[in-house]
């Protein structure tokens, strides 16, 4: 079904058609998030989030460190220690804006509980003191978050949109776009009901998303009784680069669901012997196939060889080491030489052939947490300069940026918006809206620029 959509053009007020669908199932919501919570997830938080507290006490070569926000640290990790320096204040109104922080040293952990971290100091011993402070980690886990829930009497997509508030809000914890998941078990041939559990799915799941840890959650209901399974995962390199899974922690809770009632909260089995899921209990959450990206170009006919792409010779143009997550070629300025947009994660960049190689002319980093996920090209405004179409994910959310040609460069005149466009063969400008729940709608619709 073919709708069409105006957007605006000078402003670009974006004029959505849509309706708003009722996030809440035949049962509150909130009943079964308790349920999923103190079955397991509140206690793989403690796993994730990054660690919090200060020094209270040096003695005997340990320090005795506050643990504030209840982080479960590996034996030997390593962690490193800040100092408060002098205090930044606005120079007009006179506000405190915080203070400059200096590194003291580093330690390492030999054992952690939910009040108190023991370390011992591996660098700067002799600076650590009272007082001082655990410092930001220097990098955050990212996390895939993969859910099964064949649920009657809840709305799953409601339950998905609250539980991912809820992951949303734990500190020092980056998530891969859910949208981002749907699509990679899409372009894995994951339909629904089909099984994840092989190394090929969790190798790509790394080396595709960058995720550094899988999460998997699952739902079932049976005669007013929560059934859930809720496993950590660490993804490794394993042996060849081969990719595996080395367990964290695992949870099985079984509740009863009753409205104003609490389910008690299940207990951790030992990490030593972790619950491995088997293939038949772990399946795709992707229940509908995901949208078809703008497509890659495909090499021109050359001359004929035993090269690759049809028989024809592929001639490199560039070697990037940073992940290529779509490619686009398309003759931006109109000169009868088509530019070359990459989209390298969280930044699109375009190219031009110059010289017998490939040279930068502009590119716009949209930050670590957004993940682009296709590109398209055209004039759709017919106002003589091309558009770029970017459709980008950031956590769950659609944020796609239009970038246009301007004065020989680039602008991006179009952010977060929450549609995936894609440029049709016919000449037209299509997309797809994402509802409130973080899904997309399943209507594709036609959109016009018009003056505004």
């Amino acid at each position: 079904m073919i709708k069409k959509l105006l957007f605006g053009g000078a402003v670009i007020g974006l004029l959505l058609y849509a309706w708003a669908p009722a996030l809440a199932g035949p049962r509150p919501v909130k009943e079964l998030i308790d349920v999923i919570s103190s079955s397991g997830l509140d206690a793989l938080k403690a796993r994730l989030v990054s660690p919090e507290g200060e020094v209270v006490k040096v003695k005997d070569g340990v320090c005795y460190i506050t643990n504030e926000s209840g982080a479960i640290l590996e034996k030997g990790s390593e962690l490193t220690i800040i100092r408060a320096g002098e205090k930044i204040t606005h120079p007009v109104t006179g506000v405190e804006l915080g203070n400059i922080t200096e590194p003291v040293g580093k330690v390492r952990v030999t054992y952690s509980d939910k009040k108190l971290i023991y370390a011992v100091p591996v660098a700067g011993s002799e600076k650590i003191k009272p007082g001082d402070k655990i410092g930001p980690p220097d990098k955050k886990p990212l996390v895939a978050l993969v859910m099964d829930m064949p649920l009657k009497s809840w709305e799953p997509e409601a339950v998905a949109l609250e539980l991912g508030r809820k992951l949303g809000q734990w500190k020092g914890v980056d998530w891969v776009g859910q949208y981002a998941v749907e699509r990679f078990l899409f372009d894995e041939n994951m339909p629904e009901g089909a099984d994840i559990i092989n190394k090929k799915t969790f190798k790509n799941l790394r080396d595709r998303l960058k995720a550094g840890y899988l999460l998997l959650l699952e739902v079932a209901e049976k005669d007013g009784t929560a059934l859930t399974n809720i496993s950590l995962y660490k993804l490794s390199g394993g042996d060849g680069g081969a990719g595996g899974l080395e367990p964290v922690a695992s949870h099985r809770g079984l509740a009863p669901v009753k409205a104003g009632k609490r389910a008690a909260s299940a207990k951790e089995k030992p990490l030593s012997k972790p619950p491995v899921p088997t293939a038949q209990t772990i399946k795709s959450q992707s229940a509908k196939p995901a949208p078809p990206v703008a497509p890659a170009p495909v090499a021109g006919k050359t001359e004929r060889g035993s090269g690759i792409l049809g028989g024809y010779k592929s001639k490199i143009l560039g070697e990037f080491s940073g992940n290529i997550a779509a490619l686009l070629a398309y003759d931006l300025d109109k000169d009868g030489v088509k530019e070359i947009v990459i989209g390298f994660d969280h930044k699109v960049a375009v190219f031009k052939w110059s010289d017998e190689k490939l040279e930068q002319v502009w590119e716009k980093d949209l930050g670590v947490r957004n993940q682009i996920l296709g590109l398209g090209a055209g004039d759709f405004n017919a106002n003589g300069e091309v558009e770029i179409y970017v459709n980008n994910a950031a956590f769950s959310k659609i944020q796609s940026i239009i970038i246009e040609r301007e004065n020989g460069s680039f602008k991006v005149i179009r952010e977060k918006t929450p549609m995936v466009f894609y440029t049709g063969s016919d000449g037209r400008l299509y997309g797809r809206e994402q509802k409130t729940n973080y899904q997309l709608k399943d209507e594709i619709v036609e959109l016009t620029w018009r003056e505004s």
